[in-house]
C-alpha cells in the first residue's frame, strides 16, 4: 500500500461513483511543447477501495494502452499511477483529474515518462463520458 492509497475515501460513501465506473470515457491529451494530436479512451471499473482503469491511448495511429490505479482523496480529485500494459514500451507516471459538478467530464494533468520518446511528458487531459 502506497502512502496516498492509506488516504482514500471509502467509494462506498460517494454517491455518483456509478457514473464514474459504469461509462466509458473519451478525449485528448494536450502534452507540452509539442503538436501531438492524442486521443484518449478510457474505462473505470472499482475494485475495494480502488478505481482501476484501462486507457487506450492513440498517439497519432500508435495505440499505447495503460493500466491506471489510483483512488479519491478528497473530492472532486481523482488521482491515479499508471504504467503500460506492454513490457516492451516503458511509459508510467501519475494523472490527476477533477471531476466536474454533474461527474460528466474529468479534467486534469499528466507527469510521467515516455520511454518512446526518452522524455519527461507534462499533458493536460480532457476526458467526457460517450454518450
Amino acid at each position: 500500500m502506497n502512502i496516498i492509497e492509506q488516504h482514500f475515501l471509502d467509494l462506498k460513501r460517494i454517491d455518483k461513483l456509478s457514473l464514474l465506473i459504469n461509462s466509458r470515457w473519451i478525449g485528448k491529451a494536450y502534452p507540452e511543447n509539442t503538436n501531438l494530436n492524442i486521443r484518449l479512451n478510457c474505462k473505470f471499473e472499482q475494485i475495494d477501495n480502488k478505481i482501476i482503469g484501462f486507457m487506450d491511448v492513440d498517439d497519432e495511429g500508435e495505440i499505447l494502452i495503460i493500466k491506471l490505479e489510483g483512488g479519491i482523496v478528497q473530492l472532486p480529485f481523482l488521482i491515479f499511477d499508471y504504467f503500460s500494459t506492454n513490457p516492451l514500451i516503458t511509459n508510467y507516471g501519475r494523472i490527476m483529474y477533477e471531476i466536474n459538478d454533474n461527474w460528466t467530464e474529468l479534467n486534469g494533468r499528466v507527469v510521467g515518462f515516455s520511454g518512446e520518446r526518452s522524455l519527461l511528458v507534462i499533458a493536460k487531459h480532457e476526458l467526457t463520458i460517450e454518450i
